[in-house]
């Protein structure tokens, strides 16, 4: 099969799709067409469909790029939700003929662009301010601060967990945290440096890592919304932020270090 030429970015549509696997469909001899449609594979076949595949991938990383630069990425995973499944299962269903077959290799390609679009996102320096972005405050000093905390709690648990920070709305976990814990953290003093915070929100992490096993489990416990990790949190602050002469020697040792930077 002949290499096709790059398609420029733009936005993807149920026609820039159609395009991409008429030119697909253009190289298919009968014979292989027959290999299709029975499920089963030989060589020549393969290396079409990993060719299409790799110009799905191409086009798609290159939008997702633009994407990026221009920082309007929206708050899902726009480029791989049902319409792009859609637009490529119904392509292969009105080519081929056989609604399986036209399912299964759709699933195969929004598959493969989704895991390569996960970890270019993950590795991108804009994932790592996604959460800020989608947890703004107009509330006072106080509240804006633990809400700070609390988003870098939440960064902290995903790159542990190495789990991408567009999947499950971690913002979502964020404005539950917060609702669930503000209103009986009001006597603490939040006014700390950023720096302080980060400090304080290694802490927390370190306690909750620990009682928890492992940051995959404590980021599963935080999706299903578990009180235990609402009741840590709160438990955790109140000791880490009481006066030195009412905590443990640790904690003590920690207060101090954060009166340090002020």
């Amino acid at each position: 099969m002949e290499g096709t030429a790059t398609t420029p970015a733009k936005q993807i549509t149920v026609s820039v799709v159609r395009s991409l696997i008429k030119s697909f469909v253009a190289n298919v001899t009968p014979e292989q067409w027959t290999f299709l449609r029975s499920a089963e594979r030989d060589e020549d076949t393969c290396a079409i469909l990993v060719e299409l595949l790799l110009d799905f991938l191409s086009y798609i990383s290159k939008d997702l790029v633009k994407s990026l630069q221009s920082s309007q990425l929206q708050s899902d995973e726009y480029v791989l939700g049902s319409d792009l499944r859609n637009s490529i299962s119904q392509t292969f269903s009105e080519v081929i003929n056989t609604e399986c077959v036209s399912s299964e290799l759709a699933t195969l390609i929004v598959k493969e662009i989704t895991e390569t679009i996960n970890s270019a996102m993950a590795n991108h320096p804009l994932a790592e301010t996604l959460l800020l972005l989608h947890s703004t405050s107009e509330a006072g000093d106080s509240e804006t601060q633990l809400r700070t905390l609390i988003i870098m709690l939440v960064q902290r648990t995903y790159k542990k967990a190495k789990v991408p920070h567009r999947m499950g709305k971690p913002e979502d976990i964020v404005d539950h945290l917060l609702e669930k814990t503000r209103a009986r953290l009001e006597d603490i003093n939040f006014a700390m440096s950023k720096k302080q915070i980060k400090q304080l929100s290694k802490a927390i992490f370190k306690q909750l890592h620990k009682k928890t096993g492992c940051p995959s489990r404590l980021l599963l416990l935080m999706h299903l919304r578990d009180p235990q990790i609402e009741e840590s949190l709160v438990s955790l602050l109140k000791h880490l932020t009481h006066p030195p002469e009412q905590q443990s020697t640790w904690s003590s040792f920690f207060s101090m270090l954060l009166l340090q930077h002020r």
